[in-house]
């Protein structure tokens, strides 16, 4: 199953829960996603960020933009 098709619920189930915002659509919060893994797949292949610190920085960025 695709990224979008399996995340778009979840998504959806945060915004209506009043854990995630609300005032941007779903697609945005999935593009958002897609883009933060894309930047820490080049820095990671560039060496300006550590194996061992990627998943942090993605984890906390993607937390910080989803959440209220």
């Amino acid at each position: 199953m695709p990224f979008i098709a399996e995340v778009a619920p979840l998504i959806e189930r945060g915004q209506k829960a009043g854990a995630f915002r609300d005032d941007v659509p779903i697609a945005w919060h999935l593009s958002m996603l897609l883009a933060i893994a894309h930047a820490a797949s080049g820095e990671l292949a560039s060496g300006r960020i550590a194996e061992i610190d990627v998943e942090a920085a993605m984890l906390s960025t993607a937390l910080r933009a989803v959440t209220r």
